[in-house]
């Protein structure tokens, strides 16, 4: 229970802030509609009151213990909410960091210091003719 309040907090926090975390905003009714989109709607009753921050911390030994008995299904379910994780906090770093106006001027890089060339070493003939 203190971890579903603490989730409730961190979004009511990002929602005041403006924030979008996508995934983690969802109802448990959008969490359905996922589990349609996926044809993983059997487990629909499993997942009746769980909300999209909920469905972001559960693991693979979690959903077996909720009755997801199919592995190849339980894969499929984990690998579309990690995505979605993702992209929620790519979506949140991208409000929290300030885009670059077409106004700013480029800044050229810097160039790496170039080494001063090394001479070859002049072999010169000896008097007797033979080279040193």
């Amino acid at each position: 229970k203190l971890l579903i309040l603490a989730m409730a907090k961190r979004d009511r926090e990002a929602n005041e802030s403006g924030r979008d975390l996508g995934i983690y905003q969802w109802s448990p009714s959008q969490v359905q509609s996922f589990l349609l989109d996926l044809h993983l709607e059997r487990w629909g009753p499993i997942f009746e009151d769980v909300d999209g921050a909920t469905l972001t911390e559960l693991s693979e030994n979690d959903l077996k213990e909720l009755g997801c008995d199919q592995l190849l299904m339980r894969k499929k379910l984990m690998g579309h909410v990690q995505k979605l994780k993702l992209e929620a906090k790519s979506d949140a770093n991208d409000v929290a960091m300030p885009s670059i106006s077409q106004a700013d001027p480029p800044v050229a890089p810097i160039a790496a210091p170039v080494a001063a060339p090394v001479a070859a070493p002049v072999i010169a003939p000896l008097c007797d003719g033979s080279a040193g």
